[in-house]
């Protein structure tokens, strides 16, 4: 289910991120930047998880995804057909302090495993490296 090199910690999920999943996965080493995953019931919770911003106290907005068009599109695997969701590209920007700057994420979604996934959410990497992590592992 998970890409293989991630070093995660796995917990029961159904935190302020995504109070509606049943599982998380919180992984900080194998990519670029932080990826997160989160397992939900049915198809109605990961729509509504996908939909929820994620970063609470920065101020997110779609944008295109490198190459791809405008976020949030559809999204399928050129070798595995059947492995296909949501995708959005993601750019937040803090004000004031330390959370001042653009942080860059890509969130997605694999539906037949009712799978939410989001990859970056720092300042140190540009949108086009977490977008090309992003399409290493699910296209």
């Amino acid at each position: 289910m998970l890409p293989t090199g991630l070093k995660c910690k796995l917990d029961d999920g159904g935190f302020a991120d995504q109070p509606k999943s049943i599982a998380r996965a919180v992984c900080n080493e194998g990519a670029p930047s932080l990826v997160v995953y989160w397992l939900f019931p049915d198809a109605g919770t990961l729509a509504s998880g996908f939909n929820k911003p994620l970063r609470a106290d920065l101020n997110e907005s779609y944008v295109a995804c490198p190459g791809k068009g405008p976020s949030p599109q559809d999204w399928h695997s050129t070798a595995n057909p059947q492995r296909s969701g949501k995708l959005s590209c993601i750019s937040a920007q803090g004000t004031g302090g330390p959370k001042s700057g653009t942080y860059p994420s890509v969130h997605w979604t694999v539906d037949s495993q009712f799978l939410l996934g989001s990859v970056g959410g720092d300042k140190h990497h540009s949108l086009s490296e977490i977008y090309q992590w992003w399409a290493g592992q699910y296209q």
